[in-house]
Formats: C-alpha cells, structure tokens, sequence
C-alpha cells in the first residue's frame, strides 16, 4: 500500500503544474482611441498575456454589440466591425462607433481542458472636428487685441485644456480667448487637450501683424508733448494744433490692459496718474474719432 501511495505522489508531482492553475482573462485595462488627434496610437486589446494558468493551447473570443437606428432600420455591429482580429490574443481596434459611443468588449478564453475565463474592458473615441481656418489682424505697436475666435478644434470630450504660444505678448496663454500686445508681428499657435488626453499640436490659429513705430516720438505730425517724463503725479498734455473736436485719452499696461479712459475738451490738460504702479504705459489719444498720437511713458 505504501508503494501504491508513493507511485500515485510521485505522478502527480511530476505533472505540470499549470494542469492544476485556474484560468485567469485579462482583457486590459480601458484604452481610449484618438482619431484625428497627433498623439493617436492604434488601441490594442488584452494583456501580456491575456491568458494566465490552465493549459494551452488556448482559444480567444471577443465580443462586442453595437446598435444603431437609421431611418426604419436597427443596424447591429459586432467585434469583426471593429476588431483586425476576433481570436487574437491582443487584437487591434481599428475603427470606432460613427457617435462615438464607448464600446464594451467582452474576452472569452478557453484552454485545452475546455475551462472558461471571462473578462471585459470599455474603449472609449474621442474624434477631433475642425474648422480650418485663421484670422489676420493689423495693429499698430502698444497697441493690443483680444482674439475670442475660438481655437479651432473640438472634440466629443469637453472640457478641453488650451496652450497658446508662444507667450510673447499674452496675458493668458491657458484660456480659448486671450488679450494680445506683441511689440512685432507674430502666429500664435494652440495646443488642444480634451478631458481624455487626446490632442491637437500647434494649430495657428492667429496672425498678428504689428507695424513698428518710432519709440522716440511717436505723435503724429510731433503735435503733442507730455511732460514730465518720466512722471509720477501727473501727466500733462499740450498740442500744437487747436482742436474742435473732443479729445480721448487712452491708456493701457504693456498687457495690453487698460488703465485710463478719460475724455477732454481743451487741448492742453492733464492726467492724474497718482495711482498708477510704477512701470511703463502707453497712451492713445483720439480727436474726432481718429488717432492723433500714441506714445510710451515711464511711471516713477
């Protein structure tokens, strides 16, 4: 008897030991595919391995249903619709559901003592839409612009993350419409993120055309003098030419924010800038609707 014992020990021992493993499906974890994104990589399913225990050879199922209405018709799309390869260990997706909607896929492995594994992972799309086009815009040195066209892009993933570049000029380079003050002319690109990680690399979006003017004396015709300069209580004003016409004065930071919107009626006057911070600031001063100067000014 003890030989009997000792033989029937000895066999099981020399047995494989995954004969005796439990089958375990490992469909991978849940993948989002990117289309028309520039970091698109193709979505591959399963593990490695896929299959773990029991005993090979195994064989792969993967499942999926899709279902969709057009017109009077339910159309029904399955694994082959979408997968490369339904028996494959780690088939690839090579196509999405037209909505967009998240496939479950479902992974049944069978080994060769006919075990069953069970597993399931969810693809989700994220498809980019575009619009193709720019915007040009002219400005004059100091001045500045805010660009609230939007980006360009969008996909099916809101909310998106923006980056604008590059940051000469912005004073928001994180957010879709910005303020604008580049002292040369310059393309400001995006780079669009959605909430899935999906994204679009360096769309130029605006073109910002920005013509120089003489940082010594940039009045028009030399009609205006301000002193003193640089000023720290109050900034006056003297034109050389009289002026029916009410007179704007402007006054914007080199983010291109303004400061001062004040309107005068004589030609000479002056601005109480007492509460200014220190810095340089740029003036634009219009009479009957057109600029008459514009210059940069130092704050003490």
């Amino acid at each position: 008897m003890r030989i009997i014992i000792r033989i029937v020990v000895n066999v099981l021992l020399s047995l494989p030991l995954n004969l005796f493993a439990q089958l375990t499906a490992d469909a991978g974890p849940d993948k989002v595919l990117c289309f028309g994104a520039d970091n698109f990589v193709p979505v591959q399913l399963g593990s490695n391995p896929t299959a773990v225990g029991g005993t090979g050879p195994y064989t792969y199922k993967w499942e999926t249903h899709f279902f969709y209405q057009m017109g009077n018709f339910t159309i029904t799309q399955f694994a082959s619709d979408f997968l490369n390869d339904t028996t494959s260990a780690n088939p690839i997706v090579e196509w999405g559901t037209f909505n967009h909607t998240p496939l479950y896929f479902k992974l049944t492995i069978t080994d060769a003592n006919n075990q069953t594994a069970i597993d399931s992972t969810i693809v989700n799309f994220s498809s980019w839409l575009f619009t193709n086009d720019y915007w040009e815009f002219h400005i004059q040195q100091g001045e500045s612009i805010y660009l609230n066209y939007g980006a360009g892009a969008y996909s099916n993933y809101p909310p998106y993350e923006y980056l604008w570049r590059p940051g000469h000029g912005i004073t928001d380079s994180i957010h879709e419409s910005f303020w604008a003050a580049p002292d040369t002319s310059i393309v400001y690109n995006v780079t669009i993120t959605d909430a899935l990680g999906c994204r679009i690399d360096e769309m130029a979006r605006y073109h910002v055309y920005v013509t120089p003017v003489s940082t010594e004396n940039i009045s028009i015709n030399n009609t205006i003098r301000i002193f003193p300069v640089p000023a720290s209580q109050k900034l006056n004003f003297r034109l050389k030419q009289q002026q029916t016409e009410e007179l704007l004065l402007l006054v914007y930071d080199l983010t291109g924010k303004m400061i001062l919107n004040q309107v005068f009626e004589t030609v000479n006057f002056s601005v109480d800038i007492n509460e200014l911070k220190p810095g340089t600031y740029i003036y634009r001063l219009f009479g009957g609707g057109e600029l008459i100067g514009s210059e940069k000014f130092e704050v003490l």
